[in-house]
Formats: C-alpha cells, structure tokens, sequence
C-alpha cells in the first residue's frame, strides 16, 4: 500500500467556527495556530482581527452542521482534511504511563499527521482522538458504538464519506457508521486527547442545533441506521454533562 502523501499542501487543518473570534484565539486557534478557519463571508472583519486574512475561508447560508461540513468539504481540494470545532480547551499527550499537557502546536501537528497515516496503512478514511467521553467499543460487534466519540475532530482521508446535510447535528454518528459500513474501520489514537467544552460555549455553530427539531433530527437518524443508531443519543445530554463536570474536577477543562 502507498504511503499517504503529507507533504505541505496534501492536508489542512480546518477550523468550523461562528461568532466566537473573541474566543478562538485562546482556544483552537492556540493548539493549531496555521490552521485554515472557516467563517460565514459576514464575519471576515470579526475574524480578521486575530486570525491572518491569509487563514481565512468562507461559506455561505448554511442550513444545517451537516451542510457546513460538506461545504468545507467542497472548499478545499486537500486529500487529507482535518476538521474541528472552535472551543478546544485542552490536548492531553498519554505516550507515557502518566498523561501530560500537550502545548506545542507542532507536536499536536505532527502527532495528528502521523495518526492520519496509521488511520490510512489500516484502511480507515475517518480517524479521530479521545475526547473525554465514555469510549465504549465490543470486538464482537463492530458496528456499534455506545456514545459519541468523534465530535470536536474529525480526520478525513478523500471524499469517500461525506456528511449527510439533512442533519442538525450527531453528524459525526452518521459519518462513523458510513465509515465502519464502508471501510469496517473508524481509527482513534489513543495516544492524544483533544478535550473540548461540549454544550457550555454559548454561539457558535451550536446555534445550528434548535431544540424544537431536535425530535426530527432523532428521528431521521433511526430511520437512516435502524438499531444501530438507537443508543447512540438516549442520554447524550446527561454524559456530556458529566463529562464536563469530571473534567473540570481535574482541572482538565
């Protein structure tokens, strides 16, 4: 097999961010500072601030976090394209017995590079890290999961799996059961942690996800995946809350 080809210009690293350029300077921005964000065409000026116009791409209208991602998905002709959330708060490094602060940006770089061609060598298009959640995973049973893991990051190798547009949200459920569907393979390297603040940051592309359609969005999920998809959001809320709460209680987040 090939090696995948990681040269400068063969991947990106993509920020999906809105109405946080106050934030992102202290957050992703900070872990991955060459990083591309990606911005409504509205907010340049806002962003342009703190982040190089060099940095910067832009989108249109958007209906739905899945249409953002393919829209990001169509912008850029990378084949390996790293897409993450606006709000990271931490990146944990466990390649020792004991885990510890990751704080330089090009190590964080260059283990996501390497994670990418470990993903690819085994066969995945969709690799991702830790995050603090429960990871829950039943060699028997490999098309299934129990809670959502790859939120906040998610690494694509091609454009064999695109995220589905109808979806307010839990696209990244949609995007790992088409991967393990596909491919029979979602990799998540262990050996970083990238800790985000779910649901606590107010704005940003969170404001995708109205509560009033929340139901419909369920809905579509079970009627797309059937029993596949049916564990996967029952009590997301609630771990997410916990999980916010244990990390905080370790001074994490």
């Amino acid at each position: 097999m090939r090696n995948l080809k990681l040269r400068a210009g063969a991947y990106r690293f993509v920020i999906l961010s809105r109405a946080r350029s106050k934030t992102i300077g202290r957050d992703t921005l900070r872990f991955f500072p060459s990083a591309t964000v990606f911005v409504h065409h509205d907010e340049v000026e806002d962003y342009a601030k703190v982040v190089p116009r060099s940095q910067i791409a832009t989108h249109g209208d958007v209906t739905s976090f899945g249409d953002l991602c393919c829209q990001a998905l169509d912008s850029f002709d990378e084949e390996l394209l790293m897409l993450m959330d606006d709000y990271l708060q931490s990146v944990r490094s466990y390649t020792t017995r004991q885990d510890r602060l990751f704080g330089k940006p090009e190590m964080i770089e260059a283990m996501c590079l390497n994670a990418a061609e470990c993903a690819y060598r085994a066969g995945a298009k969709l690799f991702s890290f830790p995050n603090g959640l429960p990871f829950h995973s039943d060699p028997l049973d490999p098309i299934s999961f129990r809670t959502r893991y790859l939120p906040g990051f998610q690494g694509i190798i091609g454009r064999s799996l695109r995220h589905d547009p109808k979806l307010l949200y839990h696209t990244d459920a949609d995007l790992c059961l088409q991967a393990l569907k596909k491919d029979h393979l979602v990799y998540v390297d262990r050996r970083m942690m990238l800790l985000f603040l779910f649901n606590e940051n107010p704005g940003g592309n969170n404001m995708l996800r109205m509560r009033d359609n929340q139901q419909a969005n369920h809905r579509y999920l079970l009627e797309k995946w059937g029993e596949y998809a049916r564990t996967f959001f029952q009590s997301d809320e609630q771990i997410i809350k916990r999980r916010n709460r244990r990390l905080k209680g370790r001074g994490l987040l």
